[in-house]
């Protein structure tokens, strides 16, 4: 089998914190599946995790907001911590309400957020590369601006992807993709030594042997800058 790319960009609707579109506004704990299976997996560092600029920006505003909103829930339904509704934070099930606002919530969010990239080499990068492709792509309304309602102004979007190609080019090294986001998946499977998983549960699936096959897959990654002997030999030619 082909071992998926051990360096990813996860990007923030894999954190349902704060989710726009979620129905009751839902912290994603960063200790339980898929999340925990994501550091359990592999030894540690063992993951390059690709985090842009513009990425902690929004994540930033993701927690805020659901923070906010998570903290809204809890005043108006006015719970008892010993039967919580399953998207009100684990962490805050033994606090007593009244010790509790949206600041605090936000705080350990942060907090949790923090902790879980130290399990992972963390690979910073810039805000933009190429401020002119972007604004290019955005005048011509290319991948990953659309027409579609509110994809017309995706500079957010369009600054992660100019830092995240421009690091492929440099550091020649396959890269996984972790997105929801059609226009965000769709800019990079059009381009070679990128994976797009639309959930991080595919990607974790994807490091499991075939059903048809009797190969037992064991992660043991001392230095992810050494190609793997399940790579495709044909992108291994221009990537390492």
């Amino acid at each position: 089998m082909r071992m998926p790319p051990l360096t990813i960009f996860l990007d923030t609707n894999v954190f349902i914190c704060g989710s726009d579109k979620a129905k009751n506004p839902k912290l994603e704990d960063f200790n339980e599946a898929p999340l925990k299976t994501l550091r359990e997996l592999f030894k540690e560092k063992g993951i390059r995790l690709l985090v842009p600029e513009m990425f902690e920006l929004e994540m930033a505003r993701k927690i805020e907001k659901g923070a906010a909103r998570i903290y809204d829930k809890l005043k108006n339904l006015a719970i008892d911590f010993k039967d919580t509704p399953s998207y009100i934070p684990t962490q805050f099930h033994n606090t007593e309400f009244n010790k509790v606002d949206h600041v605090a919530i936000g705080q350990k969010i942060t907090s949790e957020w923090v902790n879980f990239k130290n399990d992972f080499t963390v690979e910073k990068l810039d805000l933009v590369s190429d401020l002119n492709k972007v604004i290019q792509q955005y005048l011509q309304v290319e991948l990953p601006f659309s027409n579609e309602k509110g994809k017309q102004k995706e500079f957010p979007d369009a600054f992660m992807v100019n830092v995240i190609e421009d690091y492929q080019v440099n550091k020649k090294g396959n890269i996984a993709i972790i997105t929801s986001d059609k226009d965000f998946g769709n800019y990079f499977r059009r381009k070679k030594y990128f994976k797009v998983y639309s959930t991080l549960k595919d990607y974790l699936k994807a490091f499991q042997p075939d059903e048809d096959s009797s190969e037992k897959v064991k992660i043991d990654v001392s230095d992810i800058t050494v190609p793997t002997t399940t790579e495709d030999i044909e992108e291994l030619k221009g990537v390492y």
